[in-house]
């Protein structure tokens, strides 16, 4: 499958910053290549298949996600800080060097999606084990 760049593939959806959410982005097909410093901040999402793509320096900061497919995408140089995704599939995704700062991540599926490498469920199973384990108090002082 050949990427295209998201502007062609996208011609006639306007789909930009600041009227993406009155856009109707509901035909856009998987597969897509997002690159050479997109802007696409605050802009929002529904409802689209975005599987297999790959998003090389990209700003997606402040966007709105819900009910996406991302499966096996790749995100490279990206800024997804203060992105909400809500009914997201991350299965297979792969993150490097993406600022995800402030990110309301929620409804997700993460099977198989990596951040810098590490299996994004080993890094939840570990916090939910130490979660889970009793704290114990510390001392403030030493008693004589």
């Amino acid at each position: 499958m050949r990427l295209l760049p998201l502007f062609v593939l996208l011609s006639g959806v306007s789909l930009c910053a600041g009227c993406a959410s009155n856009a109707t982005k509901q035909s856009i097909s998987s597969g897509i290549y997002v690159t050479e410093q997109a802007k696409l901040s605050r802009s929002s999402f529904h409802k689209v298949f975005l599987d297999n793509s790959r998003f090389d320096d990209v700003n997606l900061s402040g966007a709105m996600f819900n009910n996406i497919n991302l499966a096996r995408s790749r995100f490279t140089n990206v800024n997804l800080g203060g992105a909400a995704f809500d009914d997201i599939d991350f299965s297979g995704a792969h993150f490097d060097h993406v600022n995800l700062s402030g990110v309301d991540l929620r409804n997700a599926v993460l099977t198989g999606m990596k951040i810098d490498g590490v299996l994004v469920t080993d890094l939840l199973a570990t916090h939910r084990q130490a979660a889970t384990k009793p704290s114990v108090p510390q001392r403030t002082g030493e008693n004589k």
